[in-house]
């Protein structure tokens, strides 16, 4: 019970850090990424052996997402790199990071919802000036909504 209540802290401190990192210095330490997708296997272990066709199908949603995303700059913003000024590196590893936590149904709703909210976050704090970079902090944003997903899901019971 300790040693799971641990794992969900380590889960929990990961998104706000990465949040908290991604927005303040717009980069995120690799290690956050690696405790976040070691807790989260952990977490889920039991279900991923008896349904290992979700984290296939996240996997596979994600590099679909990724490729359409890399073709997409390709065509739209040819002389830029993909790396260094459209999209950084957290936020694919952002990704990939979540593909353990949610079966594949609800996985695929809350990505969008969370690149909706991430968005909407971004648009309103330039809105109100308390942001004044124009790139998003897509990991961020995205770890503050995966968070309070994880709470509710964690300490809300489905009734």
């Amino acid at each position: 019970m300790i040693s799971s209540f641990i794992l969900y802290l380590l889960v929990f401190i990961s998104f706000l850090l990465i949040f908290y990192q991604d927005l303040r210095n717009r980069e995120v330490d690799l290690f956050l990424f690696l405790v976040l997708i070691g807790a989260s296997l952990t977490i889920k272990w039991g279900f991923i052996l008896n349904n290992y066709w979700h984290l296939i199908f996240n996997t596979v949603f994600i590099l679909i997402n990724f490729a359409a995303l890399f073709f997409y700059c390709r065509v739209r913003f040819p002389n830029k790199k993909l790396f260094k000024s459209l999209i950084g590196q957290g936020d694919i590893l952002m990704w990939f990071s979540l593909v353990a936590l949610f079966e594949f149904e609800k996985f695929i709703l809350l990505f969008v919802l969370s690149l909706i909210f991430s968005f909407l976050c971004h648009y309103l704090l330039i809105q109100f000036r308390f942001y004044n970079n124009s790139t998003v902090p897509l990991a961020g944003f995205q770890s503050i909504f995966f968070s309070a997903v994880f709470v509710i899901e964690t300490f809300i019971p489905a009734s």
